[in-house]
């Protein structure tokens, strides 16, 4: 999975665009660090395909948790979130139906005060792996996946997920759709990507971890 390193700063504009997409300007004229790319619905299903130990399965998952916890958009209206993220996709912070589970229980904490804030379900999650060139040392990626309106996997970015993800061939992406916002956008009621200009904010490129 090595992939020579970019050393280019990745810098995210949002662009309520048909499918979420995003627009990512490099500096400077060396090509985006590309990652072999994976996602999965469960760390089962992570384990079970093989492509990465279940350590690894697991950590990429918790990661990909905790930014979706802290990090999701938040809207102030389910039928705002559902605008963009689809009917029964949505729901008040912490009831995530698809978060409910054993592999979940110790990084996602009960809210047991006033919900305010509604934020996209939990779809899965996507991790991608790459390395220095010339070095053993690789570096995990990992970002929460969410379903837009239409149904299509989109990662935290904004970046669309190719079905292909899903598959055991997985897909080659670049760095820059593992891009996180710096503090999570709160839409306004009636605001939707479309009519905001997307999440908002300059994004980060995503922290690695692993070794």
């Amino acid at each position: 999975m090595s992939r020579k390193r970019s050393s280019a700063v990745v810098k995210t504009t949002m662009l309520g665009t048909a499918g979420l997409s995003a627009m990512f300007v490099l500096t400077g004229c060396e090509p985006e660090q590309q990652v072999d790319t994976f996602a999965y619905k469960s760390v089962a299903e992570c384990s079970e395909a093989g492509v990465f130990t279940p350590q690894y399965c697991q950590t990429s998952f918790e990661q990909a948790v905790a930014d979706h916890k802290n990090l999701a958009p938040k809207y102030e209206s389910v039928q705002d979130c559902e605008f963009d993220f689809g009917a029964g996709n949505c729901g008040a912070e912490g009831t995530d139906p698809a978060l409910a589970s054993a592999n979940a229980s110790n990084v996602v904490e009960e809210h047991h005060h006033s919900h305010s804030s509604f934020v996209p379900f939990f779809y899965g999650y996507m991790m991608g792996g790459g390395g220095s060139s010339g070095s053993t040392t690789t570096h995990y990626y990992s970002s929460p996946v969410y379903r837009g309106a239409q149904g299509s996997p989109i990662a935290l970015s904004g970046t669309p997920v190719p079905s292909s993800a899903f598959s055991r061939s997985g897909v080659n992406m670049g760095l820059s759709g593992f891009s996180k916002p710096s503090a999570p956008t709160t839409m306004a009621r009636g605001q939707s990507f479309s009519s905001r200009g997307g999440f908002g904010g300059t994004g980060r490129a995503g922290a690695s971890f692993g070794g």
